[in-house]
């Protein structure tokens, strides 16, 4: 399995949408509708149970993960979305969603898939736009280790 290769594949997807985002240097995204998805997300008593639902994890926190090493996002910025944003934990959580969700079917397809939605979502919250921000981060929310 190239799983990997994948990533690398679609981590470029990921930077190379936020560049024909407009004017990222500018970024219109609401911080505070983005945590409260967030919450709502970590509350809502939804995990990730199949190996498919792993690889979607993986990908979600890898377009974070991403994302925060391109500086698309700032640490303060981070920091603000809470805990579960800071000290590298996105790039953390990747990796051991993509551990677990590695015998799905197919698993570097369905990564692909969901870490193209995950880009758009990303660039979505990067434009400001309230409804991908908030499907972006309530699915990150379901998407979490047990302490944050």
């Amino acid at each position: 399995m190239h799983l990997f290769r994948s990533i690398t594949a679609t981590a470029a997807a990921l930077v190379v949408g936020l560049s024909a985002a407009p004017a990222l240097a500018q970024a219109n995204y609401d911080l505070l509708t983005a945590r409260i998805a967030y919450e709502k997300g970590k509350f809502s008593g939804i995990r990730a149970q199949t190996t498919e639902e792993y690889l979607m994890c993986a990908a979600y926190w890898g377009a974070v993960a991403t994302a925060a090493k391109k500086g698309y996002i700032s640490e303060a910025e981070l920091d603000e979305l809470g805990p579960a944003f800071t000290n590298g934990l996105p790039e953390t959580r990747s990796q051991l969603f993509i551990a677990r969700g590695r015998s799905a079917k197919n698993a570097e397809d369905v990564y692909t898939g969901f870490h193209n939605t995950a880009s758009e979502l990303y660039v979505a919250f990067i434009k400001g736009e309230q409804k991908g921000t908030k499907r972006l981060f309530e699915t990150l929310g379901t998407c979490r280790g047990k302490d944050s």
